[in-house]
């Protein structure tokens, strides 16, 4: 990693611990349009901000992290969400 540093590919590294993953596992979610809008708008709705986004390789999966405080609420967000 120093490597990219020095040529300034990354600027600077960062690290919270006062994070948690939340991820949507569905099969096909990939093949049906709107899905991430819609994990995305359920957790928006309930003022939970998204600080990082990522799509598993299978992409059978869409992992989120929020604040610590805010994973129970990102939780239950998605859980009333209806993705059938």
């Amino acid at each position: 990693m120093s490597h990219e540093i020095a040529r300034g590919d990354i600027d600077q590294i960062k690290s919270r611990d006062d994070v948690v993953i939340v991820t949507v596992v569905g099969v096909g979610i990939h093949e049906r349009p709107g899905v991430a809008a819609r994990v995305f708008a359920a957790i928006a709705d309930k003022g939970v901000n998204i600080l990082v986004i990522a799509q598993g390789s299978s992409e059978c999966s869409i992992s989120i992290v929020v604040a610590a405080k805010d994973g129970d609420t990102a939780v239950k967000a998605l859980h009333e969400l209806a993705l059938v």
